[in-house]
């Protein structure tokens, strides 16, 4: 019990912290979002009303006050891109988030069926040819950023060949998420192959398995029942921590691939200084890497059984 309140209490100052950060900065930050919403024909008199019905008037505790309100009605505030038609930061988060989940997870997708069988191969046959390729394309996976690959994938593949759909097309089928996923997975396969190689080489000389071999048992079974379920326990570890990277590349590939989620969002909601929807994307980040980071060491207890038993505190 103290374990888990020492984690729910860590995950409340972390959060209290992003929310004091975002409200901070974005006060920082020059511009004044209702003369973005109303443009520079408004009257003092416009400008000021907007101001007040969106509380930009009120001093600096009372606006802080009113985040933590709408994060505890569950509406996150009200967002500011449309000053007739107002609506809760929630719903709007609801609309757009399903397009960013989905890249998200085609992404870990891709760099898992990259990353497990080049890893394995690799720790299974250190400095062979396979091992030696892998590690050719993890330096590269890591070395070229998206904002370079995603342009120039869209180039190659939707302008000059036309095999994928231009972007800005209905997010209809598999062929509009492919490249950005390819994109997006990419770095993360890179990682994901070193990390697997040495987990692997580390548990082939381990005692059980040394053991599962004194025993006669296949090569099959001992990779799969043996090496693998031990070296998986470090990766769903960095899989977890490297989540947070996804949704932070996301931002970027989704403008790049005009699709419509929370990162072209987040941009949008930055350049018109849209402080609620801001907030609001950031906050749910924040809760999705701190959930993925819980969910991380549940899979991560049940794949080792030390922990199970208590011996993996040491």
């Amino acid at each position: 019990m103290s374990i888990v309140f020492r984690r729910l209490l860590g995950t409340a100052i972390v959060l209290v912290g992003v929310v004091s950060t975002v409200f901070v900065v974005q006060r920082i930050v020059p511009g004044d979002p209702a003369e973005i919403l109303l443009g520079d024909h408004a009257t003092p008199q416009q400008l000021e009303a907007l101001r007040e019905r969106m509380g930009l008037n009120q001093p600096l505790t009372e606006q802080y006050l009113d985040v933590w309100k709408g994060i505890l009605d569950g509406t996150l505030g009200t967002s500011q891109e449309n000053a007739d038609r107002p609506r809760t930061v929630m719903s709007v988060l609801r609309e757009h988030a399903p397009a960013t989940v989905e890249l998200a997870l085609a992404g870990v997708v891709f760099a898992l069926m990259i990353a497990l069988p080049l890893g394995v191969i690799s720790g299974l046959r250190p400095w062979s040819a396979w091992d030696q390729g892998s590690a050719v394309l993890a330096l590269a996976g890591v070395a070229i950023p998206n904002f370079f690959l995603g342009p120039l994938l869209l180039h190659w593949f939707s302008v000059e060949i036309h095999l994928f759909p231009d972007p800005g097309q209905p997010l209809a089928g598999l062929s509009t998420l492919i490249l950005p996923a390819l994109v997006l997975g990419t770095a993360l396969a890179a990682k994901l192959t070193r990390m697997i190689r040495a987990s692997v080489l580390d548990q082939v000389n381990a005692p059980h398995v040394l053991a599962a071999r004194s025993r006669g048992l296949s090569s099959s079974r001992i990779v799969i029942h043996y090496i693998l379920r031990g070296a998986m326990v470090p990766v769903v570890t960095i899989l977890a921590l490297q989540f947070a990277s996804l949704l932070t590349g996301t931002i970027v590939l989704e403008k790049v691939f005009a699709r419509p989620g929370l990162g072209s969002l987040l941009l949008d909601g930055v350049a018109s200084r849209n402080h609620t929807l801001v907030q609001g994307i950031v906050l749910l980040f924040s809760f999705a890497y701190v959930f993925v980071n819980g969910l991380a060491d549940v899979v991560h207890t049940a794949l080792d059984p030390r922990l199970r038993l208590g011996g993996g505190h040491a």
